[in-house]
């Protein structure tokens, strides 16, 4: 029994010394070359094989468990160099980072086989990263990128709250098709907008414009690629919890009021100046020029009879005997504020982060609710071993948003001697028939009764699985779904107003109900291939993905509620009622393959094959090839510029194409 626990023994002891022979730990401390201090969440990792890393505490100092084989670290940080440095059997390694002035090393991960710094790309790819997102806060992802990004254009298409900002890359690129490029969501290739994106969860987002480098994403990137990537708490020094609050509170109102007519070209009575609760014009008799008689304040200026008589000079110089400011009535302002909290927390094996914001946008119409958005995300990275990892990142999102019922025309039409709160025959608010010489109605009536909400529901999540078969080989797959509910309610109440029923008890009422639901999804496997042979540096990977997109729904409608004050359809004249729906679905199917290579990492060439079949392209036209092929030299590596910190010449070629807009 003794010889065999000492065998057992044995067997152990070579078992752990054959383990630690098959690694190696490596310590030391990073410091800053600008003031000398120790560098705090500097990212360690072995090259070319990132699931070997650390991050430096709060001291500057790591300690790293790489493979036996492992010959070069790569240390990175925010605003400093990336620097490379070789092990050469050493188990103590201490860096001093020069600061990156121009971020010449922000890794790039759009467009490219895997994470590439800026200077070491071949093809044109702009990123905006955290600090730049929060100069200027934003309601949403598409107003942060404004004014960020030489030739991107960002335009808010109306002043309504929640409503996306339509982005353009490369300009007008379809003549039916859609003209917004591509965005991926941490994987996730939206079908949605990006209304409703939180900008305070985004750690970076990378503008893809040209066609060489949005060939990698094939039929869907003819407008260019926008790529997100939002935070996960991979920064952090292990055991470190960050907790991040940020409130905002204002008022919003219309920046300029246009000027609009004070004066007209109509006759007035000889007393006219003795009037100001409304205009005394010539060859008219008003409710109001009877003092004993006309006592209802809400009927003084409705005209009896007569009409306008043009002035002899036609001149519009005639004032009005009172003066409304209606722009100042319609656009009263609103207010707008944000709550936004976050958790992120590194541990041994875990990293994550946890958000929640409570986003409200009043507006600044009259009586018009605006706009309120909660969001939920979680995002986490785990690693099972030194060879698996798991990736997910999850958002929730729930918005109502009071659409309103706006009448521009008629606020521009409006008089300024009209009063727009008198009341109606029926005692109800915001007189209908303002304008007693035309057909211009009081915009403030419909949207004090239209009720019209949109109800927005929509969750983004992905999934990843990486397995790392050696340093420089690795496999993964990755699903990832958007699901959107959409439902609009739009109702007017038995009794609603117009012109030509405000005499007679006003209309019987209607409503319109929509709904519609969009579900997408994407699976995805990719070979990936990173190794180092000598100066010569490769990053390959080769991908399959499989691409669904199904969406419903329905609306019905109908005018003339029968018995009042229930706004149901059964309750409607069910002759006057109508309904239609749809449905679709959408299947794509993509391989591509790619090659980075770099050589003294001065001398650089790209290659790229994609193959895209897509449903909405028709039988003989279903499959279409895109292809990059893309160079560049780093001149300022082989002769140094007085002033010139980097210098490089590249010429590239690609495709990309568009999808219909049909299936």
């Amino acid at each position: 029994m003794k010889k065999l626990m000492a065998f057992i023994a044995f067997l152990v002891f070579i078992g752990l010394q054959m383990a630690q022979a098959q690694t190696q730990r490596i310590t030391g401390t990073i410091t800053s070359a600008v003031d000398g201090s120790s560098l705090p969440g500097v990212t360690v990792v072995v090259k070319g094989n990132t699931q070997f890393g650390t991050v430096t505490d709060i001291n500057g100092k790591y300690t790293l468990t790489a493979p036996a084989d492992a010959s070069v670290l790569e240390f990175s940080f925010v605003g400093m160099k990336t620097q490379d440095v070789s092990i050469d059997g050493r188990s103590q390694i201490d860096v001093v980072m020069q600061s990156d002035v121009f971020g010449l090393d922000e890794v790039v991960v759009s467009g490219v086989a895997s994470g590439t710094p800026k200077k070491k790309l071949s093809v044109s790819v702009a990123t905006v990263n955290e600090k730049e997102l929060k100069e200027v806060p934003a309601a949403n992802a598409a107003g942060a990128l404004q004014g960020k990004v030489a030739g991107v254009t960002v335009v808010q298409a109306n002043g309504s709250p929640g409503t996306a900002p339509s982005i353009r890359l490369r300009g007008a690129t379809s003549i039916r098709g859609s003209q917004a490029p591509l965005i991926i969501l941490d994987g996730v290739q939206l079908a949605g907008t990006l209304a409703d994106i939180n900008v305070d969860d985004i750690a970076s987002m990378e503008v893809v414009k040209g066609a060489a480098a949005a060939a990698l994403y094939g039929s869907r990137a003819g407008n260019g690629v926008v790529v997100i990537t939002t935070k996960r708490g991979k920064g952090l020094a292990k055991n470190q919890t960050v907790v991040t609050y940020r409130g905002e509170y204002g008022k919003s109102n219309i920046a300029h009021m246009m000027k609009v007519a004070t004066h007209h070209p109509y006759q007035l009575k000889p007393d006219w100046n003795t009037e100001h609760r409304y205009t005394k014009y010539a060859n008219t008799v008003m409710y109001g020029d009877n003092p004993a008689t006309d006592t209802n304040p809400d009927s003084i200026g409705i005209l009896l009879s007569g009409s306008l008589l043009l002035s002899n000079d036609h001149y519009m110089d005639n004032p009005y005997g009172v003066d409304y400011n209606h722009l100042k009535e319609f656009y009263s302002g609103g207010d707008y504020y944000t709550n936004y909290v976050s958790v992120e927390s590194k541990m041994e094996k875990t990293n994550f982060m946890i958000a929640y914001e409570n986003s409200h946008q009043q507006g600044i119409i009259f009586d018009v609710s605006g706009y309120d958005r909660q969001n939920f995300r979680i995002n986490l990275d785990h690693r099972f071993s030194d060879k698996f990892t798991f990736n997910t990142s999850n958002l929730i999102i729930s918005t109502d948003k009071d659409r309103g019922s706006l009448d521009f025309f008629s606020l521009l039409q409006l008089q300024p001697d009209m009063n727009l709160y008198n009341k109606n025959l029926d005692g109800t608010p915001y007189r209908l028939n303002v304008d007693q010489f035309g057909t211009t109605i009081n915009p403030l009536y419909p949207i004090a009764n239209t009720n019209d909400h949109q109800y927005h529901f929509r969750i983004l999540s992905s999934y990843k699985f990486a397995y790392n078969f050696t340093p420089w080989l690795s496999t993964d797959v990755q699903y990832s779904f958007e699901k959107q509910d959409n439902n609009r309610s739009w109702y007017r109440a038995f009794g609603y107003l117009t012109l030509g029923s405000y005499k007679t008890g006003g209309t019987k009422g209607a409503m319109e109900k929509w709904w519609d639901n969009n579900f997408s999804q994407t699976l995805q496997a990719t070979i990936n291939f990173n190794k180092q042979f000598g100066d010569i540096t490769t990053k390959a990977k080769v991908s399959y993905m499989f691409e669904n997109e199904k969406w419903k729904g329905f609306n019905t409608g109908g005018t003339d509620f029968v018995v009042r004050n229930i706004p149901d359809f059964s309750a409607m004249d069910q002759d006057k009622t109508y309904n239609d729906s749809k449905i679709g679905e959408i299947v794509a199917k993509d391989i591509f393959g790619i090659l980075d290579i770099d050589y003294k990492a001065k001398y650089i060439g790209s290659f790229l094959y994609r193959y895209d079949g897509a449903s909405q392209f028709g039988a003989q036209q279903r499959w279409h090839p895109y292809f990059r092929v893309s160079g560049a030299y780093r001149i300022t590596e082989d002769v140094t510029i007085p002033g010139v910190n980097e210098l490089k010449i590249r010429a590239a070629y690609g495709t990309s194409g568009n999808r219909p807009p049909w299936n």
